[in-house]
């Protein structure tokens, strides 16, 4: 995979917070917080920002993805924020803030898991699909 290419996977479980709270730490300059708790984090304003729907495969047949709005409130980059979305699976599970002209897929899977990639316009995305487990 290209070394632009953003990957990231989660397991999504009750500690979702922790989640963000390892890619806060890590990737700051894609900070992700939810605009309803008040945070003052110098650099960062609350801004609405379009919201992607990634093409999302599931685990399970049936799965219908979910009704999402079409931009929601997040905490990001001032410098940045007009130029950047919130990309999420079809069940608005996990959300990432990335450039806007990026593109996506995910999957989301029986036991919960999920996956999410994020990839810049010249780079193809692979499935979101999770590896199946022995």
């Amino acid at each position: 995979m290209n070394k632009v290419a953003l990957r990231w996977t989660r397991t999504v479980t009750a500690a979702v917070a922790l989640s963000f709270a390892l890619v806060w730490a890590t990737t700051p300059a894609l900070a992700v917080a939810s605009a309803s708790v008040p945070v003052a984090t110098p650099g960062l304003v609350s801004a609405m920002l379009p919201l992607h729907s990634c093409n999302t495969s599931y685990g399970i047949s049936g799965v219908k993805p979910a009704k999402l709005p079409k931009d929601v409130r997040m905490l990001a980059p001032h410098s940045n924020a007009g130029k950047l979305a919130v990309f999420t699976d079809g069940l608005g599970i996990v959300r990432l803030i990335a450039p806007a002209k990026w593109h996506c897929s995910a999957s989301v899977g029986a036991d919960g898991s999920s996956s999410l990639t994020i990839v810049p316009p010249n780079i193809a995305v692979r499935s979101g699909a999770l590896p199946a487990r022995s």
